[in-house]
């Protein structure tokens, strides 16, 4: 089971990102996890709400990673003409350090996920962001 992450721009439009840690998963698409493979963003002015894994060329809704590590990136692209809400249910996150990030070091956008359940992005210029997972050990499924 994954932890959800709702998207929503300003028009009311709606995406829903699925993270999540399992034996089976990897870097890479894994449809045992249920991963289908999305078309990218589409272009500026529409919105979408992607990941994209670690190839750089590879998007889906839902991104598991394997839960031998005790940390995980999750890299989220986005593209719309407005801000960008995010909500999300802190208390399904395991144990660990959630953060959510801007690309540049966490140094515009760095939200404990675990004390808040809500972000809004109005910086126009980010169109990616991480969520970045740091544990004591493996950990099990999660939705952001």
């Amino acid at each position: 089971m994954g932890n959800a992450d709702l998207v929503q721009d300003a028009k009311k439009s709606v995406a829903t990102l699925t993270i999540g840690q399992s034996s089976p998963a990897s870097d890479a698409m894994n449809a045992a996890c249920g991963e289908t493979e999305t078309p990218p963003n589409p272009p500026p002015g529409i919105f979408g709400a992607r990941f994209r894994f670690p190839d750089g060329k590879t998007f889906s809704d839902t991104d598991y990673r394997s839960n031998a590590s005790a940390r995980a990136t999750w890299t989220i692209t986005l593209s719309g003409t407005h801000s960008f809400t995010f909500t999300w249910d802190p208390t399904t996150l395991l144990a660990g350090d959630f953060r959510r990030k801007d690309t540049i070091n966490g140094g515009i956008v760095n939200i404990d996920m675990a004390t808040t359940t809500k972000y809004v992005l109005s910086d126009q210029e980010i169109t990616t962001l991480v969520i970045e997972k740091y544990a004591e050990g493996p950990c099990e499924d999660i939705s952001v």
